[in-house]
């Protein structure tokens, strides 16, 4: 029985002994496996952050350049003629739209065919000019009576019947031309000149021949 105890007891020393021999490689196998865990990750190079994105800076929208203004040059816009009126004009031919008045329409005519007669040489201002003057002319009967009251009882001295006809005589319309001066002569207007409208008439026929 002595001995039997004795051997009892060795194999319960043996396996103990075993399993603490077990548990010891156990966690010595999960210690080792941390530790190259933490050296993977030490050693892996860490991915910088990536910085702030730079907020976009604000363009200021292009605007076109002006175009330089020539000095001396005026401005235009479209009439309803389909011509340039120079900003000088702009306002007559504007009241003339609204204006009753007989002698004030007669004054905003002239101002218009005056001016646009000196610039006659662009075909814009040609056209503006041949356009108002020849409403000038089918107007002046109803302005005539009471131009020549507000006168003083005689009739001023109509630039728009001579440029007309010059403008006409220019084109070579000079039947136009010779008629307009017809018209100057019925209403005892003179245009300025020794000969007056008989002479520049008598001028025209002489062109019309050559022509």
């Amino acid at each position: 029985m002595g001995s039997i105890s004795f051997l009892i007891v060795v194999a319960i020393i043996v396996i103990v002994f075993l399993a603490y021999r077990h548990s010891q490689r156990k966690a010595s196998s999960s210690t080792d496996s941390q530790d190259k865990i933490s050296a993977t990750s030490s050693a892996a190079p860490s991915k910088p952050a990536p910085a702030p994105s730079k907020p976009a800076e604000y363009e200021k929208p292009s605007t076109p350049a002006a175009e330089p203004v020539i000095k001396g040059e005026s401005q235009t816009q479209p009439s309803p003629l389909g011509a340039d009126v120079p900003a000088e004009l702009q306002q007559a031919i504007a009241a003339l739209e609204h204006e009753s008045d007989p002698v004030a329409r007669h004054r905003l005519y002239q101002t218009i065919v005056d001016t646009s007669y000196k610039n006659r040489k662009n075909s814009g201002a040609r056209a503006l000019c041949k356009t108002y003057s020849q409403q000038h002319v089918e107007e002046f009967d109803k302005i005539a009576k009471p131009l020549k009251k507000a006168n003083g009882g005689k009739l001023p001295h109509v630039a728009t019947f001579q440029n007309y006809a010059t403008l006409l005589a220019e084109d070579g319309d000079y039947d136009a031309a010779i008629a307009v001066c017809d018209q100057a002569m019925d209403y005892g207007l003179d245009d300025k000149t020794k000969s007056g409208f008989a002479g520049r008439k008598a001028r025209l026929e002489k062109q019309k021949e050559k022509a």
